[in-house]
């Protein structure tokens, strides 16, 4: 499960990975499809998040965008590779408000 915390202000940024395995290469995603929470991309990097010496797709999604409230219990990454084939993955998700406990 990951944590979420939404903030009321703007600028504040939740990362999302795209990994790089033997049967997929992350750098043919085609970042201008990508969503997740039905946000669009902010920003990305092409960074070894997993340490595992190759290279994956670090997103970054602004968290006022992402269609998630404090009732939200999974969300969706869905987008395209170079080729035009979908790709999604979903993960659970725990909403936490900023400045609530």
């Amino acid at each position: 499960m990951h944590l979420i915390v939404l903030s009321s202000f703007w600028g504040e940024l939740y990362s999302v990975a795209i990994l790089t395995t033997a049967e997929f290469n992350a750098s043919k995603v085609d970042p201008n499809t990508v969503k997740f929470a039905d946000a669009s991309l902010t920003k990305l990097k092409m960074v070894d998040v997993d340490y595992d010496g190759d290279v994956d797709m670090l997103l970054y999604f602004n968290t006022r965008d992402l269609n998630l409230d404090e009732y939200s219990t999974d969300a969706t990454l869905i987008g395209k590779t170079i080729y035009g084939f979908v790709i999604t993955g979903t993960d659970s998700v725990s909403i936490v408000r900023k400045g609530k406990k």
